[in-house]
């Protein structure tokens, strides 16, 4: 009958939402298939997003969650947003979550959530029970045994993307000692519950990412702090000053992340002494801060670090080297004006990419251009993937100490120069000496002049070219080194 009037009878559908309109009555007696008849019917019209919202706070309030699944993967409503008549003030009543909650439809709530709608501080404050059954039941999820709690189950919580506003401690009080693993990213946590992390005994990764976070709970001490299995923890895009000293009595951390923060210090100086974590360290990202030093008194401690991430700072120095097996260095975009001497001493055998791209530095170490490649690798191969080099802001110093690097029997250059005599050290002379070594490598190579472009084999010995760039040089297929001093 509905399909007759509106095709043969050629009845016209309102756009404006009321209480009357027969897509709402569609919506509130749950008739799927004349709504979905109704709103047909309306494809093209200019605004219609309107009376979806209205239809979808209805359906929501109702509890039609096939209605509610309509609304919003066939017509694109925004579950997220409060339905509004003309000249009326929103109402919360009105916002899809808060609708399906207070209503006590889960189902559609948890559909919600998991399709672009968010919690917000009053569900939180009217609904504590049910918002609690809903993260409980739809976003914590079981995992394997493992070692850390064999008579219990593992649990993952997963509160990723839901703009919580806070957490309440109760929560997971119950379940504290299974969670193993706890991802609050892309929230709007300022501040975390006492408890958290510090008392997870079992958690294994926690994520607090795209956070409002200024620091974590404070700990006095290493009694305080239980959760000493953890492994991972990102704290990346946050408002942390420096980074938590909890973290310096976590004796099996991995890997810690905390990019793009307002990092002036790694730690803070008071606790600079007693403390016995981060030997386990491999992966430190403190990338897109402002730390202007890397104090030894920590790094040094830092004995299986393998990647370290410190681009984008205000680095004047580099911190000396120490032992460790360090294979990938980025310190690109600070300040730095040279480097120290004894990278290779520490770091020869291990070290496969590095990236000082982006620093006012007057001198590169000869060192830098002996790193080797560790590992079955057969002499024969290269040692770097790629070297990208760009002259136009450095002397003629810099440039003796490429020749020198180069000539040196332990570089991959030595064999490709060694037929060819010694000349002066000018920037042509640099530029030929590439050429050479792309003829020779037999590779897909482009030699890049910063001003005028891609520079043909004919430009190489004569004009002026501002600069010479190297990319991809190397095309074996097996474990290289990278190194990137731009």
């Amino acid at each position: 009958m509905v399909k007759y009037l509106l095709k043969e009878g050629h009845v016209v559908v309102p756009l404006e939402p009321n209480d009357d309109h027969p897509a709402v009555m569609a919506a509130y007696f749950g008739h799927k298939d004349v709504a979905q008849e109704l709103l047909d019917s309306l494809l093209g019209s200019s605004n219609i997003l309107q009376l979806l919202n209205w239809m979808l706070a209805i359906a929501c309030q109702r509890g039609h969650l096939e209605i509610v699944k309509l609304l919003v993967l066939t017509y694109k409503a925004d579950p997220d947003s409060c339905a509004v008549r003309k000249n009326e003030f929103p109402a919360l009543i009105r916002l899809p979550l808060y609708a399906a909650i207070k209503a006590g439809y889960e189902d559609v709530a948890a559909f919600l959530l998991e399709n672009g709608s968010f919690f917000c501080s009053y569900i939180l404050m009217d609904c504590p029970a049910a918002s609690k059954r809903l993260l409980r039941q739809y976003f914590v999820e079981t995992t394997a045994s493992s070692r850390s709690a064999p008579a219990k189950t593992a649990l993952l919580v997963n509160w990723s993307r839901l703009r919580l506003p806070w957490v309440d401690l109760d929560w997971l009080m119950d379940v504290s000692q299974q969670v193993t693993e706890l991802h609050l990213s892309a929230n709007r946590l300022a501040s975390l519950p006492s408890a958290l992390p510090w008392g997870l005994v079992n958690l294994q990764k926690l994520s607090l990412n795209e956070n409002r976070l200024c620091e974590l709970p404070g700990v006095h001490s290493s009694d305080e702090i239980m959760c000493t299995k953890l492994l991972e923890v990102d704290i990346s895009n946050n408002r942390f000053l420096s980074l938590p000293s909890g973290f310096l009595h976590l004796c099996r951390l991995q890997r810690l992340l905390a990019a793009n923060n307002y990092l002036e210090t790694l730690f803070d100086e008071e606790y600079g002494i007693n403390w016995i974590g981060l030997r386990k360290l491999q992966e430190l990202d403190v990338s897109d801060n402002r730390l202007s030093e890397l104090p030894d008194t920590f790094l040094h401690c830092l004995k299986s670090l393998n990647v370290l991430n410190v681009s984008r700072n205000k680095l004047k120095v580099f911190p000396q080297p120490w032992a460790c097996p360090l294979k990938c260095c980025k310190a690109a975009q600070n300040a730095l004006e040279s480097l120290p001497d004894t990278l290779a001493v520490f770091w020869k055998n291990h070290l496969k990419e590095v990236d000082f791209s982006d620093n006012a530095l007057k001198d590169v170490p000869q060192c830098l251009f002996q790193l080797e490649v560790s590992g079955t690798t057969p002499p024969s191969f290269f040692q770097f993937a790629r070297l990208a080099m760009t002259f136009p802001r450095v002397g003629l110093m810099w440039f003796e100490t490429i020749l020198t690097a180069v000539e040196s029997p332990e570089c991959f250059f030595y064999k490709v120069l060694k037929p060819f005599p010694r000349q002066d050290v000018h920037c042509h002379t640099i530029q030929f000496w590439i050429q050479i070594i792309c003829f020779e490598l037999d590779s897909e190579t482009e030699l890049y002049d910063s001003v005028n472009g891609p520079q043909d084999s004919t430009a190489m010995c004569c004009g002026s070219l501002s600069g010479a760039k190297l990319h991809e040089f190397c095309s074996v297929d097996a474990p290289c080194a990278l190194i990137d001093v731009v």
